[in-house]
């Protein structure tokens, strides 16, 4: 078992694992599991995963965020759930009675969606990197301010989640992203689906902190040092969230954590 102290620089121990020396382009989604815990990084971007069916959660989440897509850009949702009734009748029934609860919600006009943004950034060691994501979709209010939109789903709403969505590192870095390309952006409206036994849907509209953005993008400069460098361990206090274990948690408490990897690209 690695102590969540020790620090292994898989740049040089590791045989197969080569830390990027020169320009990588990080996901957002890559920089928040470092930030979380660079250990659960190091599994789930180099191949190691373990096996596990999907939830309902995830397949319920997977089928809104594809609705709200289709309906964001004007596009027919009918088909879609039409297939989705013959795959999984239970997750789409759910998924378009929130569907509905979006159709109600006030009007905007949508700027773009799925827009993929890439933007590169140097480092305070003088490297080279980029960020790159996925936003959801930016949007126009009558009164002609700019949002990013997000779609979410959670199985806890209350004020900490909220507080998680308006001050955490991956909301900063997709406003800094966002506004390489939209400027101003007023702030982030999410569509938040809440899977309880009864599905139900909100919005939250969150200005936007310049003072998160400043600090997000400077945290970013840091991690991107530390990839490039290979520095990886364990952060125990992300081995356990909402009572739910870490799904690589049986691979780290290894003597060894990369021992199977070894093995399997051997074999």
């Amino acid at each position: 078992m690695i102590p969540p102290e020790v620090t292994i620089n898989l740049a040089s121990e590791h045989p197969v694992f080569t830390s990027p020396s020169t320009n990588p382009t990080l996901s957002v989604s890559q920089l928040g599991t470092w930030n979380s815990c660079r250990m659960k990084w190091f599994f789930h971007y180099n191949g190691i995963y373990p096996v596990r069916r999907e939830s309902h959660a995830l397949a319920l989440g997977t089928a809104v965020h594809e609705l709200l897509d289709l309906f964001l850009s004007g596009k027919p949702t009918d088909p879609r759930l039409n297939e989705m009734a013959l795959e999984a009748p239970d997750i789409a029934g759910e998924a378009e009675r929130l569907l509905d609860e979006v159709r109600k919600g006030p009007q905007r006009k949508i700027v773009t969606t799925e827009l993929q943004l890439s933007s590169s950034r140097e480092t305070l060691s003088g490297r080279v990197y980029a960020i790159r994501g996925i936003l959801d979709a930016v949007v126009l209010y009558d009164d002609e301010s700019l949002w990013r939109m997000e779609h979410k789903t959670t199985s806890r709403m209350n004020s900490l989640y909220l507080q998680g969505l308006s001050s955490g590192l991956q909301t900063g870095v997709y406003h800094w992203l966002a506004e390489s390309v939209y400027k101003p952006l007023k702030g982030t409206i999410y569509n938040i689906l809440i899977n309880t036994k009864t599905p139900q849907y909100t919005s939250a509209a969150i200005p936007v902190n310049k003072n998160l953005v400043i600090r997000s993008i400077a945290q970013c400069d840091v991690m991107a040092d530390e990839i490039m460098d290979g520095l990886i361990y364990r952060n125990l206090l992300s081995c356990a969230s909402f009572n739910q274990q870490c799904q690589y948690r049986s691979l780290c408490n290894r003597p060894d954590p990369c021992s199977s990897k070894r093995r399997r690209l051997r074999n």
